[in-house]
């Protein structure tokens, strides 16, 4: 799932990956986020980019994913500045860069 969400903001969101932070050294608001996601037992990454600091988190949903034959997440995400995102988004396993927003 980390390598899921490390590929959706370079290949959805389009930034570079720089440094992978810690929960500690992200925004506060930021970390109020990761803070439910974590605690609700969902993965989550952050990393240092140009556009400065970034998280996202999700949660991969396996069955319809089989059928589809992709990946199927809903993820969510917050960059500066001060901005929550959220959405459904899939990823076919052999373009790990080539995300597709989904409905709802």
């Amino acid at each position: 799932m980390e390598n899921l969400l490390a590929g959706f903001l370079t290949g959805a969101v389009g930034v570079e990956l720089r440094k992978r932070l810690d929960i500690s050294e992200l925004p506060a608001e930021c970390r109020n986020h990761v803070e439910v996601a974590e605690a609700s037992g969902r993965p989550w990454t952050a990393w240092s980019t140009e556009r400065g600091p970034m998280a996202a988190w999700g949660e991969y949903h396996r069955e319809p994913s089989k059928c589809l034959y992709t990946y199927l997440l809903w993820l969510e995400w917050w960059a500066l500045p001060q901005i929550h995102h959220a959405g459904w988004w899939r990823v076919e396993p052999r373009w790990p860069r080539n995300w597709t927003k989904g409905h709802g």
